[in-house]
Parts: structure tokens; sequence; C-alpha cells
């Protein structure tokens, strides 16, 4: 059995470097879309609520 990534907890205590660390596990190859899963998503601002909270569109 593989052993699990670990993670720096340290490291979630900053709000962005918690988003950051998101996306680095949920798109290790880069963005896609999670509707037709195109590597082709441009930023398209923030979330009103959660300032680090990056959004992206699918081109």
């Amino acid at each position: 059995m593989a052993a699990p990534d670990l993670v720096n907890l340290s490291a979630l205590i900053d709000d962005a470097k918690c988003f950051a660390l998101v996306r680095q596990h949920r798109w290790p190859d880069g963005v896609h879309c999670p509707a037709c899963g195109s590597s082709g998503v441009v930023r398209d601002g923030f979330d009103e609520i959660q300032a680090h909270r990056q959004r992206y569109r699918c081109k």
C-alpha cells in the first residue's frame, strides 16, 4: 500500500497557503475543468467571501 502524502499543518493556518495546497492536491498536473476535463481554463477572479479562493472558467 502506498504511503499517504504528509501535510504540514502549520501551512494550513494561512488561508492563501491552504487554498494553494488544496489546488496542488486536487490538480497535481494543473487546473482542469470539472465538467469536461479540459486543461483550457482561465482565472476568473476570486470568491467574494473567501478572498484567497481562486475561481476558474473553462475556455
